[in-house]
């Protein structure tokens, strides 16, 4: 399905002091709204204890609508997790959100990868509670394919690449040369002007091996996904 950048990609909110906190970005992995991100973007927020989780969505370029996270599926290691929220509905009818294309083979070293993410988020106006919710994109390159991170606390595969990753880009996409997601932003280092950037990315196939509840039954996400992905998911 077509659509806009900003339709797929969405920032995640918690509360702080009883008060909306921007945490992290997610992106669309269904068309009934479940979302990808990082596993510590809803593990470890700096935010109030049980507080819920909320993402909003842009519907018809137009509108934001506001979306509960009612459901967190964590990978047990990776740094990635699947969220499900409220189901949306619009003019009576269940809402059908675009998601990306995905691509879970392993990207090749020297790759031109991108991220789109809100890293610029912020209250415009505490009183009213107005954001200003802005997208960008970030590119770079992919440097190296670790088997864990060689200086972090990150324990499985990861990529190592160039993309400048602000404060905030946390859970968004990463796409590779076609335009398919291929990961999800995990975490980078502050470099010095003029330095080339530091940032990790957990690569997208560890989303398969998440466990969840699918009609009373724990199954792994590939088999609820399986038959819309096909055979990109054979055998990985």
């Amino acid at each position: 399905m077509h659509a806009k950048p900003h339709n797929i990609t969405v920032p995640i909110f918690g509360l702080k002091n009883q008060k909306p906190k921007f945490i992290g970005t997610g992106f669309f992995i269904d068309h009934i709204g479940g979302i990808v991100t990082a596993k510590h973007v809803l593990d470890r927020a700096d935010i109030d204890p049980k507080s819920e989780f909320l993402f909003t969505q842009i519907v018809n370029d137009s509108s934001f609508q506001p979306r509960k996270i009612r459901h967190i599926f964590h990978h047990e290691s990776a740094d990635i997790c699947l969220a499900k929220p409220n189901v949306l509905q619009i003019d009576g009818k269940d809402f059908e959100n675009p998601i990306w294309e995905y691509d879970f083979d392993k990207p090749s070293i020297g790759e031109k990868v991108m991220t789109f993410a809100y890293p610029k988020t912020n209250l415009k106006d505490p009183v009213a509670n107005i954001w200003s919710i802005v997208p960008e994109n970030y590119h770079g390159e992919l440097l190296e394919i670790h088997s864990r991170c060689p200086t972090c606390g990150i324990t499985t595969e990861c990529y190592q690449t160039t993309i400048d990753m602000l404060s905030g880009s946390s859970g968004g996409p990463v796409f590779n040369e076609a335009g398919k997601v291929i990961g999800v932003n995990s975490m980078s280092y502050d470099v010095e002007e003029g330095e080339i950037p530091i940032s990790f990315v957990t690569p997208l196939n560890f989303l398969l091996d998440i466990k969840i509840q699918n009609e009373g039954e724990e199954i792994l996400f590939r088999e609820l996904i399986g038959y819309k992905l096909g055979s990109q998911i054979d055998n990985k």
